[in-house]
């Protein structure tokens, strides 16, 4: 292609996880550290964020997929 019609953009400008989706994943994953037999799964994981969000610590808006989560 010519330079003159090259477009510079963000490669992969998707979204991006909400900054307190990733601390309540990074707490989930501290959790299983310290004790190995309270384990989370991707799963878990989600069920957790949505009672968070019933509670209105988080917004339905910003709790990503289970394939995401797996990611």
């Amino acid at each position: 292609a010519l330079k003159c019609n090259q477009k510079y953009d963000k490669k992969g400008g998707g979204k991006r996880l909400a900054k307190e989706i990733i601390a309540a994943l990074i707490r989930f994953f501290m959790i299983e550290q310290h004790d190995p037999s309270d384990q989370y799964f991707a799963k878990d994981m989600l069920d957790k964020l949505n009672e968070m969000a019933e509670n209105s610590e988080l917004s339905y808006e910003v709790i990503p997929s289970l394939k995401k989560i797996e990611s």
